[in-house]
Parts: structure tokens; sequence; C-alpha cells
């Protein structure tokens, strides 16, 4: 690039809204001069960082360093780089409001230049928009952006009554267009005993099931936050397990015995359950606070109690 000359640099115009008087880098894109703060592309980007570093030959200042010397960004739009600083100088602070397109402005240059927090960004921000799924497959694979993201656009694909064009095809590469079709193979074979073989008619677990695999993403984990689900399905676990018939040797998930046996010592006569009235729960009458040493398998039912009243009154 041929680089302004002091009387080419009096013509060009600094930008209206990012020439900011505190800023200690210039850069020249078109015909803009830039002055912005040299920190956010030091912080955000390999790429700046070790452009901006390389010194300046002997006798002449770095570039970047005046409107006579401004770092120039070549094959870069104006108004493109004023969107991306946009992002380091919003006034809403977190509140980023613009179009897609907008967005695909300010992802191209932060691939390109590496500003790997700017394409979370921009990520996050493109969730938000209802995509055709072609062209949201194709700028996620243009752009390496989550493959997961895609669950939702794979899926419409393989679903919808029409297979892929041949343009679209080709937007979406050879590989991508072959593990679709393998999609949807894989999705009427499962409805071949179904009485139908159109993809529309598939459940969604059994699709995203088959997206997944095929292109090898992994399964969603399940959300843990509802404590509420995980102790409903911990107490319906215990209720369905088999209950021991009277006076087997059976013993819990300790070794402790709680076939009932043992009335001899006051320590069973009730049938062994999770969660009934007897065994584990003492049987009839129990009380579930008193005698907590037992050895034997539940507490002991009426013979229980009555040892209890016994030590009671040797007690006081």
């Amino acid at each position: 690039m041929v680089y302004p000359s002091y009387s080419a640099v009096e013509k060009l115009k600094r930008h209206p809204d990012y020439y900011l008087p505190g800023g200690d880098i210039y850069f020249l894109v078109e015909d803009f001069l830039f002055r912005v703060h040299r920190y956010f592309f030091d912080r955000e980007s390999a790429w700046f960082r070790e452009k901006l570093s390389t010194p300046a030959p002997a006798g002449q200042t770095a570039k970047g360093s005046s409107d006579s010397n401004p770092f120039p960004l070549d094959d870069v739009v104006g108004d493109d780089f004023a969107r991306f600083l946009w992002v380091f100088y919003n006034r809403d602070y977190s509140v980023y409001t613009a179009s897609a397109d907008e967005w695909l402005a300010i992802l191209k240059l932060a691939c390109d230049w590496r500003f790997g927090d700017v394409k979370k960004l921009v990520s996050r921000e493109l969730e938000k928009f209802q995509l055709p799924p072609v062209q949201k497959i194709e700028i996620y694979q243009t752009y390496d952006l989550d493959k997961k993201l895609l669950i939702p656009s794979y899926t419409e694909l393989c679903l919808r009554p029409e297979a892929l064009t041949l343009q679209e095809g080709r937007r979406l590469t050879l590989e991508t267009a072959l593990l679709l079709a393998d999609a949807r193979e894989r999705v009427c074979k499962k409805l071949s005993g179904r009485n139908t073989l159109s993809p529309s008619s598939a459940n969604g677990e059994e699709v995203d099931a088959i997206i997944r695999s095929v292109f090898g993403l992994s399964a969603a984990r399940r959300n843990f936050a509802d404590r509420g689900w995980l102790w409903h399905h911990w107490k319906w676990s215990r209720r369905c397990i088999p209950t021991p018939p009277k006076n087997a040797n059976a013993k819990d998930l300790t070794g402790a015995d709680i076939s009932g046996k043992g009335k001899e010592n006051g320590e069973g006569g009730g049938t062994p359950t999770w969660d009934g009235g007897s065994g584990f729960d003492g049987g009839r009458g129990n009380n579930r606070n008193n005698n907590k040493n037992n050895a034997g398998g539940g507490n002991g039912g009426a013979n229980n109690n009555s040892n209890n009243n016994s030590n009671k009154s040797k007690k006081f």
C-alpha cells in the first residue's frame, strides 16, 4: 500500500465518531483517520500485539504514532471498522443493538484479527436472529463458531419435505451435504415401520439423537438445577425397589439384617419395606427415634415399644 504524503494527509478526513482526543493509536482506513486507544488492541488481539510491537526502522517513527504516520488497515471498509470499534465504545455498555449484517461485518474483522472475545460476543448476538438454516450453517462453518448451535438448523433441513438443492449443497460444502443426506436416510429408516417415510413426521428427540450421532456432537447434559425433580426421582426409585418376603434372609445396602428375625431380642417383627409401616419403620406403633442403636432389622414393632418403656422406668 502507498502511504500518504503530508499533502495527502491534509486531505484525509477525521472520522466523526472515532477520532478521540485521548487516543494513542492512529489508523488509516480508506480516506478516514481513526484515533482510538491502543489498549483494546493490545489486550484482545494477538495479531495487533504482534504488528504494533514491531520496532520502527532507524530514524523513523512507529506506524500509528500520529496523523502523518497512521497504521494502515488494508481491505477494510471504513463503516465496518467503525462498527467494530463500537463494540468497545458502546455507550449502552452491555446492551448491543445491531442488525445481523452488522454483526457479520464485526465477526469477519474479529476473525481476521483474532479477537476471541469479540467473536464469542457476536456468536451470542447472532443466536437472537432467526437466520435461514442454510445461511446460518454457512456462516458458522466459515467463521468456526460452535457447531452445537447448528443442531436446530440441521434438524430443520433434515425434516423438511424436499432434499437439499445443488446450490444449497455448494454453499454448505460437500461434507456437510453428505452428512445431512445420511441423517435424512437414518430418519427415514426409523419411520419405515410407522406407515410413513416422510422425515417431517419424525419424533424430535429421535432426530436430535441422530443429528448428534451423524455430526459427532456430544449429547446435551441434563440440567440438574431443579433439585425438586432430583428429590422426586430419588424417592420414586426407592419405592420401586421390591419388598423382601417376611423372615427372608434380607439385608439392606450396608449388609445389615432387615429380615425381621431376632424377635427374642426385640429387634424385628415387621415386614421389611422401604416406606411401609413396619420393617425399616418399625411396624405399627413404632417410634422412629427410639432404640437407635439396635443392630437388627426394624425397630421392633410393639416389642420394641415395650422394651423402650421398661428402659425408661429403670432410668428414672
